[in-house]
């Protein structure tokens, strides 16, 4: 193994797959101390007070990432299609990880730890697509009320 990148014609639950994987990881386990779940994107302001209370919680970011949609088929000059996709992500380690860091399961760990990539990991960047990230309600209220014209600067 002379490099550490993975290729992506290795199957997920290859040896040799696991190894590099192993090396990526090395000394690392961000991606086992919390989860985050795609929402909704909100529409109303109750939508957005909903989000406001889930950071009023301790251990809560909400991040919004865009994705580009490069379909060669978009007719040059046309504007191309962007997506929001906002999360909620929750502080909390997975009760399978090791205090050395490791995971305790690794052989028959779950698939959606095995899809997981370093291409969407923050030690690589992964963070570097959130075009807004917050933990603070008040920053998020303050932040709303500037970029949606239907939110009313005062919480009720």
């Amino acid at each position: 193994m002379d490099e550490l990148n993975l290729n992506h014609d290795l199957d997920t639950n290859s040896e040799e797959y696991g190894e590099k994987s192993k090396q990526l990881c090395d000394g690392c386990s961000k991606c086992c101390e919390y989860f985050a779940l795609e929402i909704d994107t909100p529409e109303t302001e109750d939508e957005f007070q909903n989000i406001r209370w889930y950071l009023l919680h301790e251990k809560v970011k909400l991040f919004i990432t865009e994705e580009i949609d490069e379909d060669d088929e978009t007719p040059e000059g046309e504007e191309v299609e962007v997506t929001e996709h906002w999360f909620l992500q929750i502080y909390n380690p997975c009760k399978k990880l090791a205090p050395d860091g490791k995971c305790s399961i690794y052989s028959t760990r779950p698939e959606i730890c095995k899809d997981h990539s370093h291409e969407n990991c923050e030690k690589y960047g992964a963070a570097d697509d959130e075009i807004a990230s917050f933990t603070d309600a008040e920053a998020f209220w303050k932040w709303a009320v500037e970029t949606y014209d239907f939110i009313d600067e005062n919480p009720q």
